[in-house]
């Protein structure tokens, strides 16, 4: 079997979710799941942050994890929570329409997941980069072509090439 049809498959099967907030610049999301930490919590929030950016994030409770953690270690359903946000942001980029979006990872193995993941879900006609700097990665989606000016947001002063 090839690995893209392993990927699909281990992310083909979402939580349900439920949206508990969309107003014109925040929308929520959560859903309940049962991990080896007890039963668990997942809230999505999609807040906008100017006129033309979005911002994604998630945190979870589990068990020993304070609510608000962006931990999932040791759950046994990462995939499954992974899978249920990435089609959460699907129905939302349906509804809303957003010119562009953002969201960061820190923890190494994090960093290589999303990048594997976000060509999987965005829609066509939209490109995305990944800007590092020494204590993240952010990941800017967007439709349409990425500009220098977009990613400058996102670099650290020193990390910037005034040439790009």
């Amino acid at each position: 079997m090839k690995l893209s049809n392993i990927l699909n498959e281990t992310f083909d099967k979402p939580f349900p979710y439920k949206w508990t907030k969309k107003t014109e610049d925040y929308w929520s999301a959560e859903f309940h799941l049962q991990t080896k930490l007890g039963n668990s919590k997942v809230v999505l929030n999609i807040m906008m942050t100017d006129s033309e950016n979005w911002d994604i994030s998630f945190s979870t409770e589990a068990g020993p994890y304070a609510y608000g953690s962006f931990s999932i270690i040791n759950s046994g359903r990462a995939y499954e929570i992974f899978a249920t946000i990435m089609e959460a942001v699907k129905e939302w980029i349906q509804h809303v329409n957003p010119y562009m979006f953002t969201f960061s990872a820190s923890e190494p193995s994090r960093i290589k997941l999303y990048s594997r993941l976000i060509s999987k879900f965005l829609p066509s006609g939209w490109n995305h980069e990944i800007v590092k700097n020494p204590e993240e990665a952010y990941y800017l989606a967007k439709r349409g072509e990425i500009t220098h000016d977009d990613i400058i947001k996102y670099k650290e002063p020193e990390d910037v090439d005034p040439y790009w």
